[in-house]
């Protein structure tokens, strides 16, 4: 088996899970998004109490990319304080745009040759954005 096809069984079973899929009863963010493209659609919905990311869940829709990544994106986050969500997030985004590279052994790590095919760059960074948007909408006042 090569590091090609461990990379497409790791992505499979993680777009087969259901951990971290939903949302979150209360929730104290939410973000999220759509690539028009292909009708990909993600809601992420945060639970953050005392700067720290209690809860996450991401209500996805899409291509196997986007099932995986987003729920490689609920297990980086999750008991993170939200400043370390950020930097999880955007080092993330980063890795699938092929402007950095990926830390050895880091949950994203099957994707990290995503921006090798740009139809699939936006469904790998979907959820991700929309994380950043609830993390920003858990911050805002009356939350």
């Amino acid at each position: 088996m090569t590091s090609f096809d461990l990379y497409q069984d790791l992505i499979l079973d993680y777009a087969r899970s259901t951990r971290g899929r939903g949302q979150v009863e209360h929730p104290t963010g939410r973000g999220q998004g759509r690539v028009a493209s292909c009708g990909d659609q993600a809601l992420v919905t945060v639970r953050v109490e005392g700067g720290i990311v209690t809860e996450a869940k991401v209500d996805c829709n899409g291509c196997a990319v986007s099932l995986a990544s987003a729920a490689m994106l609920i297990e980086t986050v999750e008991g993170k304080s939200v400043d370390q969500a950020r930097h999880a997030v955007g080092s993330a985004i980063a890795v699938f745009r092929g402007e950095r590279e990926v830390a050895s052994e880091a949950v994203i790590e099957p994707l990290a040759g995503i921006h090798r095919l740009p139809s699939r760059l936006k469904c790998a960074s979907l959820s991700w954005h929309a994380m950043l948007a609830a993390l920003d909408d858990s911050e805002s006042p009356g939350n």
